[in-house]
Parts: structure tokens; C-alpha cells; sequence
């Protein structure tokens, strides 16, 4: 087992083998896209729309901008995280999140009463391109959980608070990944540009509140 510190975090991960942790720069793009492709080659032709395809200018600003952070197996990335920093006034059009939440007002009027004038003050985080090498030895060892703890202490060490995720309804993967570091579902929303149903996470957890596809709070442990 090696015991790796997150950069400038000082919070300590524990990982197997050779593998280190840190946050990514834009100097790693080549390595991100090279991961990009060999995910997007594996997924079966059901699964395409699980993945959005980044360019190097994209990832170029979201890591000058945002924060990355990968996981390294002798020095080959297989494990990455993204987060893109957001507000209303910058905040990107072609985003589910984003778009659910500028719309939170009308369809989610009690999630809008909770939570709407923080993000306003202070803004938000939406983790997006979370990749796993598909080679098998990398599965099924906790290494995206691994990441997104990564991120999300950098993220609260920089101030920030609220993160946000969304992922193809039927993508329960990168679910499991969300519910298992305790994020909550709060609505079923549909992708802008490709039609697809999602699923928006929010962490931390809104007390008791969680949104269903119309809007309409419920609690989800009730009968």
C-alpha cells in the first residue's frame, strides 16, 4: 500500500501498488485525451452517450479555470476527475446541471428556496469527465471514489461548497460512484443538446429534500 498526498491538500489517500494522486495541469491534456479515446472506444454502442467528448481547449480552460485531478499507475493516467467552477453569470449553456438550475424557480420551487440564494453568493462546482481506464485491472477498486474524494477536498480547500453531478440515466457506474460518496439525486432532468435522460447529484446532501423528474419534492425513504 503507498500512502499519497493530495497536492497542496496535505489530505492523505491510500493507494495500491505504484499509484500516485495529484491534480492534473494542462500539461497533462495529451494523457487525458489518450484516456478519453480508449473509454470512448470501449463503451458498447448503448453506452455512447455516457461520455462527452472534450477537446484540448476545452480541457485547456477548464484546468486554468477548474480543477482536474488524476490518478497515475507508473506514470499512465487511469483514473481522472474534472470540475468546472460556475456561476450564474458565467456559468456554460450546454451543461445539465446548469441548466437545471436556472430553471429551479419554476420546476423545483422548494429545492430554489433552499439552495438558490447560496449559489448565487458563492457559486458552484459541476464534476463532469470522469474516466476509468477499461482495462480490467483497474476495476472494481474504488479508484473513481478515490479521484472524486480528491477533488472534492481540493475544491472545499479552495472555499468552494456545493458540487454538482449529472449522468446518463442509465449510467449506473459513475451512480454508484455518486451515491456511494453520499451525494443526493435531487431531479430527473433532459439533456439540451442529445435528448438523453440524467440524473442530477448534489452534495452535500439538502436535509430530507429530494426532487423527482416533475420538480416536486418527496422523500425518498417514505413509502
Amino acid at each position: 500500500m503507498l500512502e499519497a498526498q493530495t497536492p497542496e491538500t496535505g489530505a492523505s489517500h491510500h493507494l495500491q501498488t505504484t499509484m500516485t494522486i495529484r491534480v492534473l495541469t494542462p500539461t497533462d491534456i495529451p494523457a487525458i485525451l489518450s484516456l478519453q479515446d480508449m473509454v470512448i472506444a470501449s463503451l458498447q454502442p448503448s453506452e455512447k452517450h455516457f461520455l462527452k467528448k472534450r477537446d484540448a481547449v476545452y480541457l485547456d480552460k477548464l484546468l486554468t479555470l477548474g480543477i482536474g485531478i488524476g490518478l497515475f499507475d507508473s506514470g499512465k493516467l487511469v483514473t481522472q476527475a474534472l470540475l468546472r467552477r460556475q456561476t450564474f453569470e458565467s456559468c456554460e449553456t450546454n451543461c445539465n446541471v446548469n441548466n437545471f438550475l436556472r430553471h429551479a424557480a419554476q420546476t423545483a420551487p422548494a429545492l430554489a428556496r433552499h439552495l438558490l440564494p447560496e449559489l448565487q453568493a458563492i457559486g458552484w462546482g459541476v464534476i463532469g469527465t470522469m474516466l476509468v481506464s477499461p482495462d480490467a485491472a483497474y476495476h472494481r477498486k474504488g479508484l473513481a471514489r478515490q479521484v472524486v474524494n480528491a477533488l472534492m477536498a481540493e475544491y472545499q480547500r479552495q472555499g468552494g461548497k456545493h458540487v454538482f453531478a449529472s449522468t446518463a440515466i442509465d449510467n449506473q457506474p459513475s451512480q454508484k460512484v455518486f451515491d456511494a460518496f453520499g451525494f443526493a439525486r435531487l431531479a430527473e432532468a433532459v439533456d439540451p443538446k442529445d435528448g438523453w435522460r440524467c440524473v442530477i447529484f448534489h452534495h452535500p446532501p439538502l436535509a430530507h429534500l429530494h426532487l423527482g423528474a416533475s420538480g416536486s419534492p418527496h422523500h425518498p425513504h417514505r413509502a
